[in-house]
């Protein structure tokens, strides 16, 4: 901690010196290219959607310039920070005329007070830059529909006129022929982003003139002129994410006009919604991954790097900038698969540039993005491995998925399995000697009976480092289980652990508790809603590794002093019923009540989520069990319209 925020060590004119006491992450504003074209020092800090911010610093002419605001509407950030000699200002992009001056902080706690101020600030009045976006891929998208043009060609017309655009702004094309380009053929010459023989004649042929307007016209409700640079550099992982559920929501959409459709009307999630990665989720697995590696070697002159489920490439993009961050020079192949045709397009679209950036400090990138199932052939062997898999329960698979998810895990397959622990397993398989794997997961993979003999098999070839649990369900919206993340190293790596980091975190302190992390403070108290614990290695076994807090640990402490029975010593355990169709087979005490009396017999009290509460079972739901002891008793569906017509 005193590294971090010790008064002495505190700078305010160092974007670096805010990020570390803050335990957000430092992304340099602009590409090398551009890094010296504007007055001072101008950076984006990121935590996660409330906490980020732009910052300049030794910039004072450009406080009330709308430039600056331009950056961070194109930048996707909330808030502009500017750092002179004896204060610190605060703007916002959609309140221009609204400033916020307060002393430059003398100390860190008043940097801290800050980022509480950014995070409890209201929600955007106006559009932002994705909402801008993805009204600009709505268009294209409705434009080229009637030519047979599908999800993959609008993501490439949409790159293209975002390409082109980009050259434009920064003077590599001549603006006025860009704006006078006649069709998207014509466009997608002149920004050179694919061939256009790619196109169909008739997409090809269409004008361009309205679809250009989203990316070189002001936007209407803000006046500000997009830097299509920006948007790239630190807004593509959010914006292809949702470009991507707008395509997969497609047949509940309706057809709209260009441009007319409501901005806010389709963002939202889907069933698989586990799969957005939170950038700055990414970035923590991906400092954690790496850093675990520097800590007892160096890196590697060449680095092979894997995400079997790569989506729009958020991992990779990440382990990039992390690397650039440590100052890393070598070779690096990103590697990435992805069912998708379009999440591959997305992927490459959004590493090209990245590797453009890396290119300037060192780093030579290569690009390998396939378009296949990764349950199916030989991954190779990789340094790190960061992956978001699928969250798919056994019931949910499809007979070809359920095939090679027991060809992976063969016998550690047990009852009902994930196709995550597929995922898992072939990871642990792919990484070289020294390999580092950080993945998200279900957090029932961390204590369920089905996940054991998994944990038992992973601990045999890996060593546990980190270990979060995200309580509550927001963090990823609409997910149907609570989320948690690992990182862990190969064995035959020069491990050094005598621990492994336990993090917990409550609703709501999601990114409080990355913060922490990023700054290596772990002396909390439960207030926070955050606890970091170092548990032994020692005590990790495969039966449970779900992270424990202080006051569990200790409860747990005085149960075993007191050598009270587990449950195991006085019941035979066995696992319920799964319910099936839940609105036709379990009922309430009023609905029940409404049948015959010689039906109920077939219903028993469901023990479950809704009806266990507090350690108590509260009568509420029943279950539509026709058994007795000697088995199933209603064994066709027409006993089942006799026994029981009414309810049939």
């Amino acid at each position: 901690m005193a590294n971090y925020l010790g008064r002495n060590n505190w700078d305010p004119s160092s974007p670096e010196s805010w990020a570390q006491t803050l335990g957000l992450v430092y992304v340099p504003m602009f590409s090398g290219e551009r890094s010296d074209h504007h007055q001072g020092n101008h950076s984006v800090l990121l935590d996660g959607l409330k906490g980020s911010f732009a910052l300049s610093t030794h910039a004072d002419e450009l406080i009330f310039d709308q430039v600056p605001l331009e950056w961070s509407w194109s930048s996707n950030m909330r808030h502009t920070v500017f750092v002179t000699e004896k204060k610190v200002v605060v703007k916002r992009w959609d309140s221009p005329d609204s400033v916020i001056s307060k002393p430059l902080p003398s100390s860190p706690a008043g940097a801290f007070e800050l980022l509480s101020e950014i995070e409890a600030a209201r929600t955007n009045r106006l559009p932002d830059v994705i909402s801008r976006m993805l009204k600009a891929f709505r268009a294209i998208r409705t434009a080229i529909a009637p030519y047979s043009g599908g999800a993959v060609e609008a993501i490439r017309v949409f790159n293209a006129l975002l390409l082109g655009s980009e050259q434009a702004r920064l003077g590599k094309l001549d603006l006025d022929q860009w704006s006078r380009c006649d069709t998207i053929a014509q466009a997608i010459t002149l920004s050179d982003a694919f061939h256009s023989d790619e196109l169909s004649v008739n997409i090809g042929n269409l004008p361009v003139g309205a679809l250009l307007d989203f990316f070189i016209n002001p936007d209407p409700n803000t006046n500000y002129i997009l830097e299509p640079d920006l948007l790239i550099r630190h807004a593509a992982g959010q914006l292809y994410q949702e470009a991507h559920f707008e395509i997969e929501r497609e047949a509940i959409r309706q057809p709209t006009l260009p441009g007319i459709a409501d901005d806010t009307l389709y963002k939202g999630v889907n069933k698989r919604d586990a799969r957005f990665t939170p950038p700055s989720l990414a970035r923590t697995i991906v400092q954690q991954a790496i850093k675990a590696l520097t800590n007892s070697n160096t890196l590697p002159q060449s680095l092979s790097i894997l995400d079997p489920a790569c989506g729009s490439g958020i991992f990779l993009q990440e382990a990039i900038r992390e690397l650039l961050s440590q100052q890393y020079r070598g070779k690096v192949a990103l590697h990435g698969f992805d069912t998708s045709e379009i999440s591959c397009v997305i992927t490459k679209f959004c590493l090209d540039r990245a590797a453009e950036d890396a290119k300037q400090f060192g780093i030579d990138v290569s690009i390998h993005i396939e378009q296949r199932d990764a349950l199916i052939g030989n991954w190779g062997k990789h340094d790190f491995i960061f992956m978001n898999p699928p969250f798919l329960n056994w019931q949910r698979m499809t007979p070809q998925e359920r095939d090679a998810t027991t060809a992976i895990l063969k016998d550690l397959a047990y009852r009902h399995t994930d196709i995550a622990m597929a995922f898992l397993w072939q990871s642990v398989q792919s990484l070289t000697r020294n390999g580092l794997l950080g993945s998200i997961l279900p957090n029932p993979l961390l204590s369920s009976d089905s996940a054991t003999k998994l944990r038992e098999a992973i601990l045999h070839e890996m060593n546990l480092v980190l270990i979060g649990s995200f309580k509550g369900y927001n963090y990823f919206p609409g997910a149907m289980v609570e989320p948690a993340f690992i990182v862990m190293r190969s064995q035959s790596s020069h491990s050094t652990e005598q621990t492994v980091k336990m993090l917990t975190a409550q609703e709501g302190t999601e990114d409080l508790s990355l913060r922490l992390l990023r700054r290596g403070y772990e002396e909390l108290s439960p207030a926070s809603g955050v606890e970091i614990l170092h548990e032994p290695v020692i005590n990790i076994d495969a039966a449970k590794w779900s992270p424990k807090t202080r006051d569990q640990v200790e409860l747990l402490r005085k149960f075993s002093e007191c050598n009270l029975p587990q449950v195991k010593d006085l019941f035979t355990v066995r696992r319920g019923i799964i319910a099936g169709q839940k609105d036709a087979f379990v009922l309430s005490t009023q609905a029940l009540n409404e049948l015959p009396i010689e039906e109920r017999k077939f219903f028993r009290p469901l023990a479950g989520t809704k009806t266990i509460i507090a350690g108590r079972i509260i009568a509420g739901q029943y279950v539509f069990y026709p058994y007795n002891n000697t088995g199933l008793i209603l064994t066709l569906e027409k006993l089942v319209k006799e026994a029981a017509p009414q309810y049939y």
